[in-house]
């Protein structure tokens, strides 16, 4: 059974599996977080985004998803998404492997999906830069602002294509 894309169903199962997964939750502090008093249901959107967010702190994970007519349509309504999933940690050293994760996790919930690329940028002065190592003719300029006070920062950054 194939099961019908859409933004909010592919935003949906992303979510549900990052704000289900122990090591996620491991990386973002949560023993920490709820030993002071934060439930785990208000990890939604406060550290886990099912949009893209500019503000995050130092410990986040965003999910965005774009949808484009498809590259060879056969039938009216044929869609492409993007996905986008941004990531960062105060504990910069640990981003790579939280990223490890969260690929494991697109890779079960996605076998089919193409285009996968799991890049690393970083904020520099508030500013935000993704270098795209040549795959990309539109460099992406956002901006970002931290609220743990550092100059820089490194992040990762995952997008794939799903039809």
């Amino acid at each position: 059974m194939v099961k019908e894309l859409s933004i909010e169903s592919i935003k949906k199962d992303i979510i549900d599996k990052l704000m289900n997964n122990m090591d996620i939750l491991k990386y973002l502090e949560a023993e920490r977080r709820v030993a002071e008093g934060t439930r785990l249901e208000e990890f939604f959107n406060r550290f886990i985004y099912d949009h893209d967010t500019t503000c995050a702190g130092a410990n986040y994970i965003s999910v965005e998803v774009a949808e484009h007519d498809g590259s060879c349509i056969t039938r009216v309504g044929d869609k492409k998404y993007v996905v986008t999933i941004k990531m960062g940690l105060e504990w910069e050293e640990n981003v790579c492997a939280l990223a490890s994760v969260v690929a494991g996790i697109i890779d079960k919930l996605y076998p089919n999906r193409r285009k996968f690329s799991n890049v690393p940028f970083k904020t520099v002065d508030n500013c935000l830069s993704v270098s795209d190592y040549g795959y990309s003719q539109t460099p992406i300029f956002n901006m970002i602002s931290l609220e743990n006070q550092r100059k820089s920062q490194l992040h990762r950054m995952i997008t794939f294509e799903v039809e």
